[in-house]
């Protein structure tokens, strides 16, 4: 593994693994069908498949995160608020979102042939993971947590000295302390 992947995002990580030879494989990263698209010149083509551990007993689940859509309540036009995110919500958007890149909540567009071959497998590799994942926690505080606990994990890999389970101790001291700030900022 490059020694710069530590630092790497996601889409870093996948940039590098689609324009280089350097990484050929990664057991768990956030997806980006673009990545499994055909490519420019140059580029090479991702394939996705289940996470490590996601099938059988004590199985692993992803984590799944995303934009959401609102309509406030306080807005003066909340009757065009609610058709245009009807419009948004609904399967012709999500197909097209989907076709152009994006990737859709609208669970009909992840079945079989739904999603144009423009993206590949992409959709049908992805389909069990996406199934089995639980929604990203949306109380205060958690997208820190999720950061910092990534940061104790590669920061420890990238050292190889600690037990795994002083690792583990950590993040739930941080999970801990999240949940303290998160209850008290709601």
């Amino acid at each position: 593994m490059p020694e710069e992947a530590f630092e790497w995002s996601s889409i870093g990580l996948l940039e590098a693994m689609a324009t280089t030879d350097r990484v050929a494989y990664c057991p768990s990263v956030f997806s980006f069908n673009t990545y499994a698209q055909p490519p420019a010149a140059g580029r090479h083509i991702l394939r996705y498949g289940d996470m490590p551990g996601s099938n059988g007993p004590g199985q692993v689940r992803a984590v799944l995160g995303g934009t959401g859509l609102a309509v406030s309540a306080l807005s003066d036009h909340i009757p065009e608020a609610v058709s245009a995110a009807l419009h948004f919500v609904g399967k012709g958007a999500q197909l097209r979102m989907a076709e152009w890149g994006g990737q859709p909540a609208h669970r009909s567009v992840w079945e079989p042939d739904a999603a144009a071959t423009r993206n590949g497998s992409f959709f049908d590799d992805c389909r069990a993971v996406q199934t089995g994942a639980c929604i990203r926690p949306r109380w205060p505080g958690y997208i820190a947590l999720q950061n910092e606990a990534g940061r104790l994990l590669r920061d420890d890999l990238a050292q190889q000295h600690r037990a795994m389970s002083r690792v583990v101790d950590e993040i739930e001291e941080a999970f801990r302390a999240a949940r303290t700030r998160g209850a008290a900022a709601a």
